[in-house]
């Protein structure tokens, strides 16, 4: 699928970048032959994050139709069904009524997702799934399955086979059937995946200090920050920090996974100061201690 191709990049376009390459888990999914629902598990211990990738992913890959159903969302009250008025003492003609029960919004949006998927290559995100109750998770195995759901009076409408990518996000374990029936993607940044060179950001090779140091300091704190944010940390390590307390307040304001507490634990001090020696040994200016008086 030509959508596989720079499939990083892609994502990164649309919101979500990462150091890590989704590409092979998708041609796992897209490329491989199913004769039910394709699906994706989308894991991990961020919630959001999951969400933004799954949209990302669904824009990345081009899809011409895309669906997302929150499952947290409180369901919509059911209309009412009226009698007709009778004007005489006779009972209502009740074959007039539709007693069918009304599709709930997790229902009736498999219904669209398989309806568009007849002409257009579609996506559904079924978001917080943990939300959702157990006989619609059973049913959701089955459709994953046999491609066949249930459409109230509708009847029974089929996902096409080719068209249809199915993305589930849940706080909680999937029930048995989803998680056999689906291929499970890890979206966690790893905190082990600083690999970036001085050339990747067109610095020279005397950076290379200054790379190590924010090495073991990234290691020490679990953190794999992405190329966009090391761009822009950069700059502010070029320009303006020229103390441990700027030094921390740009690594806390630039990168998203950076926490306070660790930065201020005992053990992160003698790091951070080596990045700062670093620094000023690579800009080669004076080490500056006292904070920079605010202007008056």
């Amino acid at each position: 699928m030509s959508g596989l191709s720079n499939l990083k990049k892609k994502l990164a376009e649309h919101g979500f970048e990462s150091n890590e390459d989704y590409e092979f888990a998708l041609r796992c999914v897209l490329e491989s032959e199913n004769p039910g629902v394709r699906c994706v598990h989308v894991a991990g211990g961020l919630g959001r994050r999951k969400t933004a990738f799954a949209q990302a992913l669904a824009a990345a890959l081009g899809f011409q139709r895309v669906l997302y159903h929150d499952c947290a969302q409180p369901a919509a009250e059911a209309p009412q069904i009226t009698l007709p008025i009778s004007t005489h003492d006779e009972e209502p003609d009740l074959s007039q009524v539709r007693a069918a029960k009304p599709l709930s919004a997790f229902e009736r949006v498999l219904t669209e997702a398989c309806a568009f998927s007849e002409a257009e290559r579609t996506v559904l995100v079924l978001d917080q799934l943990q939300c959702t109750a157990f006989a619609e998770q059973i049913a959701l195995g089955r459709f994953l399955k046999n491609r066949e759901w249930s459409a109230g009076e509708q009847g029974t409408v089929s996902a096409h086979p080719r068209n249809l990518l199915l993305i589930l996000i849940s706080e909680a374990q999937l029930y048995h059937s989803l998680q056999k029936a689906s291929f499970r993607v890890m979206t966690d940044p790893d905190p082990k995946s600083f690999e970036f060179r001085p050339s990747d950001f067109n610095l020279a090779p005397s950076a290379s200090h200054l790379f190590e140091a924010l090495a073991e300091l990234f290691k020490s704190l679990e953190m794999g920050p992405t190329q966009t944010e090391l761009q822009r940390l950069f700059l502010d390590l070029e320009q303006r920090v020229r103390t441990i307390k700027q030094l921390k307040i740009a690594l806390l304001g630039r990168l998203e996974f950076a926490a306070i507490d660790r930065l201020d634990a005992p053990q992160s001090a003698a790091l951070l100061q080596s990045v700062l020696d670093a620094l000023t040994t690579l800009l080669g200016v004076d080490e500056v201690t006292a904070e920079i008086p605010a202007p008056s």
